[in-house]
């Protein structure tokens, strides 16, 4: 018999629980986790390889499904604290764990917030981190070590993480945000921030522009060294430069890598016809994980002089930034792979096998703030301001009046599982099904499943074909359709 991936398994698992009676038996520990699923009971989350699968393991011992939710608290949420909840963040923010609870979600995965998401000042993180100590849910916990894009100021340079000043940052964090929680067991582990190291062309350029002697200089330019051999002829070859020695370069020059960089690694373009393209590619892929690796290593070496038991979950990455080279290099370094998303452009499972870590779905798999009639083929049009306009979006306009009743109110609805690599605890499905949702209307809107190889359940997204599915409210107006795409690298 086919086994069932643990996504899949996530994604069936979440319709069920949204059906009346489909839980009902089921044997959980206080954490959650599956009573007949036994592992080490070590008093920590951590993972953990049962009959020849990945899993999250309790701090009992018993096999955890994440389902969970990211981001629960966020500066958009203003407009709905003031009018939903009489302006009292302790009551939205507890009434939003309950409501995470209704619905059969089992952890947040971001915690309370991440910096980014609260960067204006409107919530209060000391509430937040208290409410989340005495509500016992599962979650992770943002050390930020790594600003996510949109809070670096005009001007302001990614840290150059091979300098003392960058080490002493981290002690400070890691001190600040790890110490009060190293004996806590409701925290699944550590992470440094979403949407890490997007733009690569940027993190190598702004650590190659500081000033010459800079520690993050030198050893990038240490790396072109060794990788051409010490061949400065072959350097400006590829770079069409006129270099007279790598001390040159270093003493009085640089190098600009191109913005095409991300565009191929996520599969928007190829890669260019000019001469030395591949070997610029390729420089950049060694160049970044220099930095990456350095920024886990010294980051796993802080946490671990203040807390040796919670998992270190490392930096959320897009799908394409990581590339299975530079899972590798991090891989002594973190507890699980923590891509945000999966696609067919840069599968996850290869990634797996040659690490021996498991991946965890980290973010934006399942669920979507948006109905389906506000996105274009390629996602949400952009960031709507505040929750309360969301609902007025989703729910009061007739156009989109169809909006699903099946919602976690005001929340971004996530799922987070461990990947495998082997065999496993079977679930079985007898039958193709379809996901139904009550619209406003009383209507009813059946997005069909489909069955591929066997037994294997896959779902095809209307939106793009290099990611997977989301589970999201049924769409208002026609959309081409698109192969069924659904990470086949994954499937057990």
């Amino acid at each position: 018999m086919r086994i069932l991936h643990p996504i899949q398994s996530a994604v069936l698992g979440f319709i069920l629980l949204l059906l009346p009676g489909t839980t009902h038996g089921q044997q959980l520990d206080r954490y959650g986790g599956f009573l007949d699923i036994q592992g080490k009971r070590t008093g920590f989350f951590h993972t953990e390889r049962i009959n020849d699968r990945w899993w999250l393991v309790t701090p009992d011992g018993h096999g955890f499904l994440g389902i969970g939710v990211n981001h629960p608290m966020t500066s958009m949420s203003v407009g709905a604290i003031t009018f939903a909840y009489g302006g009292s963040q302790d009551e939205w923010m507890r009434d939003g764990i309950r409501k995470m609870r209704e619905l059969g979600f089992a952890s947040v995965w971001s915690g309370p917030y991440s910096l980014e998401r609260i960067r204006f000042g409107n919530i209060d993180a000391d509430l937040a981190d208290k409410v989340y100590r005495e509500a016992k849910i599962p979650y992770a916990i943002h050390v930020p070590l790594i600003k996510h894009q949109v809070e670096l100021k005009p001007g302001e340079k990614r840290p150059d993480v091979f300098s003392a000043e960058y080490q002493r940052y981290v002690s400070e964090e890691v001190a600040k945000r790890v110490a009060p929680n190293q004996d806590n067991p409701w925290i699944l582990g550590y992470y440094y921030g979403y949407g890490s190291f997007m733009r690569e062309d940027l993190w190598i350029n702004q650590t190659l522009s500081y000033e010459p002697g800079s520690p993050g200089r030198e050893r990038l330019f240490d790396v072109l060294e060794q990788r051409c051999r010490g061949d400065i002829a072959k350097l400006n070859t590829v770079y069409r430069a006129r270099f007279a020695s790598f001390s040159d370069l270093r003493e009085n020059g640089s190098l600009t890598y191109p913005r095409w960089i991300s565009a191929v690694k996520a599969g928007g373009r190829p890669l260019p016809a000019q001469a030395g393209s591949s070997d610029i590619l390729a420089d950049a892929e060694a160049l970044l994980g220099e930095i990456v690796e350095r920024l886990h290593n010294v980051s796993h070496a802080e946490i671990r002089k203040q807390d040796s038991n919670h998992m270190v979950l490392g930096s959320y990455v897009k799908h394409t930034t990581y590339t299975k080279g530079i899972w590798k290099r991090i891989a002594p370094y973190i507890d699980a792979l923590g891509p945000q998303d999966l696609s067919d452009v840069n599968p996850i499972k290869p990634s797996v096998d040659a690490t021996g870590v498991p991946a965890m779905l980290s973010d934006q798999e399942f669920g979507n703030v948006y109905p389906l009639a506000l996105q274009g083929n390629t996602g949400a049009p952009g960031a709507v301001p505040d929750h309360v306009d969301r609902r007025v979006l989703c729910e009061l306009l007739p156009a989109a009046s169809l909006a699903t009743r099946i919602s976690l109110a005001c929340l971004s609805v996530r799922c987070s599982t461990i990947s495998p690599i082997g065999g496993g605890r079977t679930t079985a499905v007898s039958q193709a099904f379809s996901i139904s949702t009550a619209s406003r209307t009383g209507a009813s809107s059946k997005r069909p499943a489909t069955r591929t190889n066997g037994s294997l359940i896959r779902f095809a997204n209307p939106s793009t074909k290099r990611r997977s599915p989301s589970f999201t409210v049924p769409t208002l107006r026609p959309k081409p359709r698109t192969a069924v795409s659904w990470n086949s690298d994954l499937l057990c």
